[in-house]
């Protein structure tokens, strides 16, 4: 009987405690109501529903949410979705902190200046991580970001996929935020670190200056971008950096790796509507590789000349090379080589073509001349064609390079 009673006495203190965790839970849940609400309301956020579960998560969701940006001559006007999941920790309830665990959307929109059509429709995606809000900053680790768009918003490029390990965004005066985070992964590249200001004093004008470091590198990229609105659909923005590893950003933005090594480039790139119009860049890049085709290689096959053996025995399918340089313009369909000049210890190439980024099928001639000053007057003729992963090649034989090689011979065998 005494053990029955003690049962008892256990069970109902139990759920006189349940009850109360729910009371407080409820009181707490309507605070972070109104106090969600009254932020949301800051920030030019509404929405039409607003409902809340503890089980099996503890999820906010937001219906028919949509944000009006108040800077009316902004680029971006409004971004709505049909709904908003913010997922919390439960325990963040009873904190003045709360934090959020993940957020998802689904069928968002994003409108540019006053057109009746989105820009972009069907956007969806997740970010999940630990995040942490407060008035001045944006704190969050174990982050990851998966976004998917209905269209390319650059060259190819359909879908984000970004993890950060460790990070913040902190505001550092009215239109001003510096950004900082630890160990990050974009589209399947790392990057050990990633720290970048971002100044919006103006509407219309825009600065980001920034560095990035590499997985077994010393130095770091440095890169600086201003962007400077013409218009309210269109923007003209400024890109300049330093020691950028070609190879990795080729990967993250889905293009050929044709080339490694460390880069510099200048250029500007022309956004109308939030798509990438167009571009043009000066590249150089030092101690690279040209990918997938062994260019001394080709001059020792069709040229009776002394070439150092070992760099031919160790068949190699790239082209080591010192120094090259180059001018790449783009628009939406198709991307110009201009003006190439590779040079490596036996020889130096000289170029220009273009490709089809929709098929990726590329049309590129080469003229390969030799560095030795005997034969500096000789030149190659080479066109790659088909597809830009892998392309064919044929040596043009025309009749300049037949002329070429009979006075190369001549010269050989005097």
């Amino acid at each position: 009987m005494r053990i029955n009673k003690m049962w008892k006495k256990l069970i109902v203190a139990f759920s006189v405690m349940i009850v109360l965790v729910c009371i407080v839970g409820y009181v707490q849940l309507q605070r972070v109501n109104d106090e969600l609400t009254q932020r949301l309301k800051q920030q030019n956020i509404i929405f039409q529903t607003l409902d809340f579960d503890l089980y099996p998560n503890t999820q906010l969701t937001l219906s028919n949410a949509n944000w009006d940006n108040p800077q009316k001559d902004a680029k971006v006007r409004s971004i709505f979705a049909e709904k908003l999941h913010l997922e919390l920790d439960f325990w963040s309830l009873f904190q003045p902190q709360n934090a959020v665990r993940k957020l998802s959307f689904e069928n968002a929109k994003l409108w540019s200046n006053e057109k009746k059509e989105p820009e972009f429709s069907k956007i969806n995606g997740e970010i999940t991580g630990d995040f942490f809000l407060d008035t001045q900053r944006f704190s969050f680790a174990n982050a990851e970001v998966n976004i998917r768009f209905d269209k390319p918003i650059l060259l190819n490029t359909k879908q984000i996929k970004l993890s950060i390990a460790k990070g913040e965004i902190l505001r550092i005066a009215h239109l001003q935020y510096q950004f900082q985070w630890d160990y990050v992964r974009l589209n399947g590249e790392d990057f050990p670190f990633l720290k970048a200001q971002l100044n919006m004093n103006s509407p219309r004008v825009l600065e980001l200056n920034g560095q990035i470091d590499y997985l077994n590198q010393r130095s770091s990229s440095t890169f600086t971008l201003n962007a400077q609105s013409d218009s309210i659909s269109a923007k003209k923005i400024h890109i300049q950096g330093e020691n950028i590893i070609a190879e990795q950003w080729l990967k993250v933005l889905d293009l050929p790796l044709l080339i490694s090594g460390t880069t510099a480039l200048v250029g500007d790139l022309m956004v109308y509507e939030n798509q990438a119009k167009n571009g043009e860049f000066n590249i150089s890049v030092q101690q690279g590789e040209l990918k997938g085709l062994n260019l001394l290689t080709l001059v020792k096959k069709y040229l009776p000349i002394n070439i150092d053996e070992q760099p031919l025995k160790e068949k190699n399918t790239d082209t080591s090379f010192d120094s090259m340089t180059a001018n790449v313009k783009w628009d939406k369909n198709n991307a110009w080589l201009n003006q190439l000049v590779l040079k490596t210890k036996y020889i130096t190439v000289t170029g220009n073509g273009s490709a089809d980024l929709a098929t990726m099928q590329c049309d590129i001639t080469l003229n390969l001349g030799l560095s030795q000053l005997e034969y500096d007057y000789f030149q190659l003729p080479i066109r790659f064609f088909d597809n830009c992963h892998s392309p064919q090649y044929k040596v043009e034989f025309n009749k300049n390079f037949r002329h070429q090689l009979k006075t190369i011979l001549k010269e050989k065998f005097r």
